[in-house]
């Protein structure tokens, strides 16, 4: 299931950047070579007909990769197969999720992971960068979520930090961001208990006392959104 999901995405990939590249290959050529095409200036869209054909199937096609995304991903959500791998799984990671883009598309290349002691922010491709900071070093959170991103259904939490390299960053354009908010409170609560780090002020509540570990975590995922219920279940 995640590999059809991850196949579909990379063929939507595939797909947007085939037609943009096509497109510029077909504009320049037929700037070149106008008769080739059956451009004339008493018909010149007819020079664009082939062009707009294939638009017309890229968007068909994209559709109904997006389609069958959605269906694959209400699939997992019926097994409940997280959207984790099991590599990530296998590295204590209980959140990982992609920065999405102006209109809501996971097309960037920063990715944001959390595991049960730290929140780490990859950015790059080739030339690759990731910071991280303890949990227990997350002194305040806001959550933010313009007019534009509630129609998007995305939000950006704000994070103050006593880390010297991340110091204050957000965790832009992600979805569900109120769970992931709550999520990542419970954690800096935890992680404080473990470490012994009492001078700030609780994120929240707090659901375990000093001297209580933090238990092994429940990665059990109902939804398929990539939070484990074991923090949707408890969230304020």
């Amino acid at each position: 299931m995640r590999f059809l999901k991850k196949l579909t995405g990379f063929l939507m990939y595939v797909v947007v950047l085939g037609t943009i590249g096509y497109a510029v290959y077909y504009l320049i050529d037929l700037h070149n070579n106008p008769a080739k095409y059956g451009w004339t200036e008493a018909d010149p869209m007819q020079g664009y007909k082939k062009l707009l054909i294939v638009g017309i199937i890229a968007v068909v096609v994209i559709i109904a990769l997006g389609i069958c995304r959605a269906l694959i991903t209400k699939k997992m959500k019926e097994l409940g197969i997280s959207n984790l791998s099991k590599k990530d799984i296998k590295a204590g990671i209980v959140w990982k999720a992609r920065r999405r883009n102006a209109i809501g598309l996971p097309w960037t290349l920063t990715v944001y992971l959390l595991d049960q002691d730290r929140l780490y922010v990859r950015n790059g491709l080739l030339n690759s960068r990731e910071d991280e900071v303890r949990l227990y070093r997350i002194v305040d959170m806001i959550l933010r979520r313009t007019l534009w991103q509630k129609i998007v259904r995305m939000g950006t939490i704000h994070c103050e930090s006593s880390d010297t390299t991340l110091k204050s960053f957000d965790l832009k354009n992600i979805r569900h961001s109120r769970e992931v908010k709550a999520m990542l409170a419970k954690l800096i609560d935890e992680s404080r208990i473990r470490n012994k780090v009492y001078s700030a002020e609780p994120v929240t509540g707090g659901s375990h006392g000093p001297g209580q570990p933090f238990p092994d975590l429940d990665r059990t995922d109902a939804d398929g959104n990539g939070i484990p219920d074991v923090f949707e279940n408890e969230a304020p």
